[in-house]
């Protein structure tokens, strides 16, 4: 059964039997066994000649599904282009039409094709839009929706870290990067110009991104950077701007670079962090019971806006989490 070929409507197949050639062929009741790629059927006895098929052709397949490339993907000249779609209703064949134009006024058409994908090799740069109608013997289906997507040449572009970032070891930080081949990277930290340390050897990442815990051995400096390299083809790598690495900031530095106002509040303050990371702030009360939290993720000069008036007047801490250490500060709450 893995090479029939209606493979995407072995649901609705039926073993038929007739005892005799004298005699009609007969539906049997039938199920088909998706893991083990098998069709049962039940009977008292193997007497008899079977056949499978389907116990009518009610209508033209539905409008089919277009499942891949992606719709604006981003492609390159290197690699071939392969069309994949998935037919609604029993199919016997498909069109493929590709266009250079969303008219379709001069296009390239595929007829006869007897499965569910079509390889167009490589294809030039260019925009591209593509669509598939499927067919019967009772007819055709609707067309398929439009869908586009771009080739040029092959390209890996990092986002982040960009110029004048900073990193702070043992923080997690993202490596971010666009690309449009195949998606398995090399990812290393330079420093200067020399390979400095193997963030990643062999890393598969469709949508060009990846959590890296910053390394204590990475000693402080200001000349770091990025490179991103294909594991299909070396030739094709990307080099970040450069960036600095430094050591955690002290709890007392962290408490100078925080400024609450105003305090005592009304239940609204605002927050100025000083080139300081905190991930979460949390309010405990008196009792040391949390009372609010709010995840953040600072990383530059920023103000935020807190809005905890819905709590009591009374006697509470800020507490402040950034990069494993906990600290925390007094604050009053008295509402008119």
């Amino acid at each position: 059964m893995s090479k029939f070929p209606l493979s995407l409507h072995k649901k609705d197949l039926i073993v038929w039997r007739r005892v005799s050639k004298d005699s009609p062929f007969e539906p049997l009741l039938s199920s088909y066994d998706s893991e083990k790629q098998i069709l049962v059927a039940s009977v008292d006895n193997l007497d008899g000649e079977y056949i499978f098929g389907t116990s009518k052709l009610p209508s033209a397949p539905l409008k089919p599904i277009l499942t891949f490339p992606p719709n604006e993907a981003k492609l390159n000249t290197e690699d071939s282009v392969m069309f994949q779609w998935t037919p609604q209703g029993l199919t016997k064949f498909s069109k493929l039409v590709i266009s250079n134009s969303v008219n379709f006024i001069e296009a390239t058409e595929i007829d006869s094709i007897k499965t569910n994908h079509f390889n167009a090799g490589k294809l030039p740069a260019g925009d591209y839009f593509w669509k598939v109608q499927t067919f019967n013997e009772v007819g055709a289906s609707e067309w398929s929706e439009v869908r586009s997507f771009h080739i040029s040449e092959p390209f890996i572009v990092i986002v982040y870290p960009d110029s004048g970032a900073k990193w702070i070891k043992e923080t997690d930080v993202a490596i971010v990067w666009k690309h449009n081949i195949y998606p398995a990277f090399e990812i290393t930290l330079l420093k200067g110009t020399t390979p400095f340390m193997n963030i990643s050897d062999s890393l598969y990442s469709a949508f060009g991104k990846y959590i890296w815990n910053v390394s204590n051995l990475v000693q402080p400096g200001n000349d770091y950077k990025i490179r991103i390299t294909s594991l299909k083809n070396r030739k094709i790598f990307a080099e970040s701007m450069p960036f600095s690495i430094t050591e955690p900031n002290s709890v007392e530095e962290i408490l100078n670079s925080v400024v609450v106002s105003p305090n005592p509040c009304n239940g609204k303050l605002n927050l100025k962090f000083n080139q300081t990371q905190i991930q979460k702030i949390e309010v405990i009360n008196l009792y040391g019971i949390k009372v609010f939290d709010y995840d953040l993720f600072t990383t530059e000069d920023s103000v935020i806006e807190l809005n905890i008036s819905h709590l009591p007047n009374g006697f509470y801490f800020l507490v402040f989490r950034s990069n494993g250490q906990v600290f925390k500060m007094p604050l009053i709450i008295l509402k008119n």
